[in-house]
């Protein structure tokens, strides 16, 4: 593929949507593999250094685009409000790398009265951390492998106020079925139901408790040869003076058979000068990462001056 031209036809669509663009943002960000030699992190060396625009308004959709060192990518996104019926989302992305390789995905997700539904695919032929270094440690399951493909179908019907039947499925690489539900009550939430698929057979639980500036999540599966156990916690504000967010994670799976069995990572982010400055520091089986972003809205300081 050539590099630059690949360069150009990326840039040249949203230089040329700017000027009847709003709320669009400039993305820097730059990772960096503390072990990049290992499979898992797709023997990259030296740092990934992306620059982006998002939030890019296009009709009645939204688009962001991206280059870094290794890749293009591209993705659009759009909302459908169904007035009393509920809302309709969907997003569709691409991702180009420079040494030969795609990924594409899509999803949709939408709400009717008390059922959301919740579909995803996924195909691709290099792996993802040719893209984003750091996905393959990530709180979200990335298969590790170097192509593939995979369908996520989601579903939950709330039975009433406290009362949420969960339903969810899995078609590719370790397909799967889980069934369960889910009880609030004020500021606790118990889970409960089971799996069963490919390499995998157990029941599930968990729990998320919300305070005021906390919320804890932690989930488990068991079974006979299956174990899995996940959690995290969220601070939305350890900063008191200016907004700012903390996230830690962690994941040990050994039941997946296409991802990084421990997975565990931060995320921070907070607000500095008219952006948002974000830290990660992520890692687990097979290597570890950290990346700094920071996402400038564009033309704010022109439309704040322009109201007074």
């Amino acid at each position: 593929m050539n590099v630059n031209r690949a360069l150009a036809l990326l840039f040249a669509a949203p230089m040329a949507l700017l000027p009847a663009a709003s709320a669009t943002s400039l993305d820097l960000s730059g990772a960096f593999l503390l072990d990049p030699g290992s499979q898992t992190s797709g023997n990259l060396s030296g740092a990934t250094v992306r620059i982006g625009l998002s939030d890019v308004t296009l009709g009645e959709a939204t688009a962001a685009f991206g280059v870094s060192n290794r890749a293009v990518d591209v993705s659009l996104s759009r909302g459908l409000d169904l007035s009393a019926l509920g809302t309709v989302n969907a997003r569709v992305s691409g991702a180009v790398a420079f040494s030969g390789g795609t990924r594409l995905s899509s999803s949709a997700s939408g709400t009717v009265g008390p059922v959301a539904l919740s579909v995803g695919a996924q195909v691709w032929t290099v792996p993802q951390a040719v893209f984003d270094p750091l996905a393959p440690f990530g709180p979200e399951v990335t298969s590790v492998r170097p192509s593939g493909w995979n369908v996520d179908v989601g579903g939950r019907y709330r039975l009433d106020r406290d009362t949420v039947v969960l339903v969810s499925g899995s078609l590719g690489e370790q397909a799967s079925v889980a069934v369960g539900g889910e009880w609030r009550r004020g500021t606790l939430s118990l889970r409960g139901g089971g799996r069963v698929g490919a390499d995998v057979l157990g029941v599930t639980g968990g729990l998320t408790v919300r305070g005021e500036n906390l919320t804890v999540t932690l989930d488990a599966l068991v079974g006979p040869s299956s174990l899995g156990v996940t959690g995290g916690l969220i601070l939305p504000a350890p900063l008191e003076d200016r907004e700012s967010s903390l996230r830690l994670y962690f994941a040990y799976e050994p039941w997946r058979t296409n991802t990084v069995t421990l997975r565990y990572g931060a995320v921070f982010s907070v607000e500095a000068g008219r952006g948002e400055l974000t830290a990660d520091a992520r890692g687990g089986s097979g290597g570890a990462g950290v990346r700094i972003g920071y996402v400038l809205p564009l033309g704010g300081a022109e439309e704040e001056g322009g109201d007074e």
